[in-house]
């Protein structure tokens, strides 16, 4: 089977993973055995489907491979696990305050019973639903030139005394993950203000351009610094970044695809910059394992992953637009405090890349965009054509994530930050809620 399989028309099946070349085998296993046929005869009854395709993706025998597999049966499954979570608990909650005689009871026990019955239900209904790996090719850590990819570091820009920190965690980076065609940069904004300037601005804008010179002497031109000037939000009352992270990303990736940047403060190598294919976006506290950019990039670099845009223009038909690892609490941050410890659990990253499950990635092939991942610069034109209203948007990230198409990588992971104390957890909590209400009317 596997000397057959290589055989595909695309050439793509022999510089896939190993794992991906297992997942081929054992779906073309599963196919012979629904079908009653051999193992090799199915394999070339595959190859010969594929050599009628036109594109390179029709070629791949993935492609009719994949295509065999029936996903309705996990989309109701999931449609079902979702009803589910409604009516059980207000039936159980009904029931309750009926027994006791005390109607109101129902309306206070619904949450709570609804938290108890979410892990009971999800167990029994999606019994013999396996986790979602999605195809991925072998890159051995190196980012290709088709796959040229810029780490993007959001965040504030840094005071002149803590610049020589910051530039140690962009190093970091760089020496975990910068490894072929990547850049690092540092997208920041200034601190908001009550006025478009402040006169400390430019001793910061000094030392971290410096730092990032530094750098690049070291590296050879592998870091960029973007620094965008402040514009006054009505909704904010002061003068900050336009639409702060999301309005940073679309405009380093209006300059990627040819615009003329807008920063108060531009340093690194523009000429490569605008070769990118790919932008990593992170957090000034997430951090990335060895090699955790190129596992990602080697999965949007396969042709089933590769996004394609509806003929509208407006969203990604198929494919992915985004991909995101597993976040996990980091583990000094875990155990900073005790609320951390309760809240964010031991904290820290797995000693195996097993694939983990996820409720819509396995079922409903779509996962939830939470701002860290890698977006295909060309599929992002998308948001362009987008009627999202400015400065009304706080959890911009999901309905980005629905027009794009988001997959998850559950085997690639970075660690995220936890709160060390319940004040900093509710108003995260509450930037959360007030964004889940925001999105209500694009249902």
């Amino acid at each position: 089977v596997e000397r057959i399989l290589r055989d595909d028309p695309a050439g793509l099946y022999s510089k896939m993973d190993d794992k991906t070349r297992a997942d081929y085998r054992k779906r073309t296993a599963f196919a012979a055995i629904k079908n009653g046929k051999s193992e090799s005869a199915t394999a070339a009854e595959f190859i010969e489907l594929a050599e009628k395709g036109d594109t390179l993706r029709d070629k791949h025998v993935g492609t009719p491979l994949i295509a065999y597999c029936n996903r309705h049966k996990r989309r109701n499954r999931g449609r079902v696990l979702l009803i589910c979570n409604i009516l059980v608990p207000a039936v159980a909650a009904v029931a309750l305050a009926a027994a006791v005689n005390i109607p109101i009871l129902a309306l206070l026990l619904y949450i709570p019973l609804a938290e108890l019955c979410r892990p009971v239900l999800q167990q029994l209904l999606l019994l013999g639903i396996t986790p979602r790996r999605l195809p991925r090719m072998e890159l051995n850590g190196i980012i290709p030139e088709e796959g040229r990819t810029v780490i993007t570091v959001s965040s504030l820009l840094p005071g002149a005394q803590n610049a020589a920190k910051t530039a140690k965690h962009l190093y970091n980076l760089y020496n975990t993950n910068g490894q072929g065609a990547v850049q690092i940069c540092l997208l920041a904004d200034l601190p908001g203000a009550d006025y478009p300037t402040i006169p400390r601005d430019a001793a910061d804008i000094a030392a971290m351009r410096r730092e990032i010179r530094r750098l690049n002497k070291r590296t050879g031109n592998h870091f960029i610094l973007a620094v965008r000037p402040r514009e006054y939000s009505p909704t904010m009352k002061a003068y900050t970044g336009r639409e702060r992270k999301r309005g940073a990303i679309s405009e380093l990736i209006r300059i990627i695809k040819g615009g003329a940047h807008q920063f108060i403060a531009f340093e690194g190598d523009l000429e490569q910059l605008r070769r990118a294919k790919y932008l990593l976006a992170l957090d000034a506290d997430t951090g990335m394992l060895l090699d955790t950019a190129a596992e990602l990039v080697g999965t949007a670099l396969h042709p089933l992953v590769k996004p394609r845009i509806a003929s509208d223009g407006r969203r990604v038909a198929d494919g992915y637009g985004i991909l995101i690892p597993r976040l996990v609490a980091e583990l000094h941050s875990a155990n900073r405090t005790a609320f951390s410890r309760a809240m964010a659990g031991v904290g820290g990253i797995t000693p195996y890349d097993a694939i983990t499950g996820d409720l819509y990635m396995d079922c409903f092939s779509s996962a939830v965009f939470t701002g860290k991942g890698l977006i295909d610069v060309e599929a992002f034109s998308i948001l362009e054509n987008s009627s999202l209203p400015q400065e009304q948007v706080l959890s911009h990230d999901i309905l980005e994530g629905c027009l794009l198409g988001t997959g998850l990588v559950s085997d690639v992971e970075m660690t995220d930050s936890s709160p060390s104390a319940m004040g900093g957890w509710l108003d995260r909590l509450h930037r959360w809620i007030r964004g889940d209400w925001q999105n209500m009317p694009f249902i």
